[in-house]
């Protein structure tokens, strides 16, 4: 199967999965390694391109801004997400919360609000800016699915200028 044909693919059973459809088991199975094929592909291509001494990525993200509303300790917090992965956010908020601290996060997805909890990664401050990361609950497996579905949907219109990742697929 050429890239096209893969790709198209992917798109179809991922537009008719998305859409609540029916689908075969052995197109679902299908479905389930390509998009694992295609995160670890996007993930390899964003770590080849790190400095010297950055941190490897463990989950793919994309830049998207997107509503969130913390609660946790004290009054609830209103942010715009930096970026998004399989494994949590970025915002940047006023203050930032100590590394650790728990809160429900409340994020206005396209397809409708994902409510998660969430924890303080360790985070980057510059000036009086802070870049908070959040982890979900690695136990949340729902939670998980569902931004891996947001982050397909993402993904997919930008992999007709990804030659790089799409030659990895070529099967």
């Amino acid at each position: 199967m050429d890239r096209n044909e893969w790709l198209g693919r992917l798109e179809m059973l991922h537009s008719r999965i998305r859409g609540g459809e029916d689908v075969e088991p052995a197109d679902r199975e299908w479905y389930r390694a390509s998009r694992d094929r295609l995160m670890r592909g996007a993930l390899e291509r964003y770590n080849a391109w790190l400095a010297v001494g950055e941190k490897a990525r463990t989950a793919v993200r994309v830049e998207r801004a997107l509503p969130v509303v913390l609660e946790g300790p004290g009054k609830p917090r209103h942010a715009v997400t930096v970026d998004m992965g399989a494994a949590g956010f970025g915002a940047i908020l006023e203050d930032a919360p100590p590394e650790g601290t728990p809160f429900r996060a409340r994020l206005a997805l396209p397809d409708g609000e994902l409510v998660a909890r969430v924890t303080v990664a360790p985070s980057a401050t510059r000036g009086e800016v802070h870049r908070v990361s959040f982890a979900f609950d690695p136990e949340a497996r729902e939670v998980r699915e569902r931004v891996e579905d947001f982050l397909l949907d993402e993904l997919l219109p930008r992999l007709l200028f990804w030659d790089e990742v799409l030659n990895r697929l070529e099967t």
